[in-house]
């Protein structure tokens, strides 16, 4: 995947975001078109997809916007503090597993006197979820994407309990009775934080808050 302008991240985000939606939207219409005895294996079913819809796309949209800075050749002196921090990960985890001063003297070096340098981000590994997209976990990510958390912050219920925790305990094989009123009221929680992120990853773009002199965006 190669980003390199804001016209192609949109498309991206655009992409990501159709697909994703129709087949959640489909999943609904069969769930409602089901017999009785079916739509408690679709519900199921419906947490797992909905979850797996989420950790991806925050994935996705989240790795297109870092591609898309990544590509931009601007100097580490020029970037955010988290976009910086990006940049470094390979020294920081290399100083953070030895006490060998030349080590630690490299991202000292690096800090005094490197900033001026093109930055070098990695992109294709930059949004790690870990497999369990949290509330936690998703206030890094968005802390490196320079995103504001806190209008997730009223939500970190939602995706703990009611999404991740539902998903894990039938992804691992345990017995979970779904209400379908619960569901859909999930389904559209979903729908709209999935529009959500795509709106903050796009604003992120266009205001250039990768950029230093953006100033903070997250909280």
């Amino acid at each position: 995947m190669k980003i390199r302008s804001f016209s192609e991240l949109v498309d991206h985000l655009d992409k990501e975001l159709t697909w994703r939606k129709r087949e959640l939207t489909t999943m609904r219409f069969l769930l409602l078109q089901s017999r009785s005895h079916e739509q408690e294996i679709m519900l199921r079913a419906g947490i797992c997809l909905l979850y797996a819809h989420w950790e991806g796309f925050v994935k996705s949209a989240g790795t297109g916007y870092v591609n898309y800075v990544a590509l931009k050749g601007l100097k580490y002196c020029d970037l955010s503090p988290s976009m910086v921090a990006l940049g470094m990960r390979g020294k920081l985890r290399a100083a953070e597993a030895t006490n060998r001063v030349t080590i630690h003297t490299e991202v000292t070096s690096f800090l005094m006197s490197e900033m001026r340098e093109n930055a070098a981000i990695p992109y294709d590994d930059a949004i790690n979820a870990r497999d369990n997209l949290n509330s936690e976990v998703l206030r890094e990510i968005l802390h490196l994407l320079s995103l504001d958390y806190r209008p997730y912050e009223t939500k970190k219920v939602l995706l703990d309990e009611r999404l991740l925790a539902s998903r894990n305990a039938i992804s691992h094989g345990q017995w979970l009775t779904i209400d379908g009123e619960d569901f859909d009221h999930l389904h559209h929680e979903v729908l709209d934080l999935l529009n959500a992120f795509r709106n903050d990853v796009e604003n992120a773009a266009q205001m250039n808050h990768f950029r230093r002199d953006s100033g903070a965006r997250s909280r």
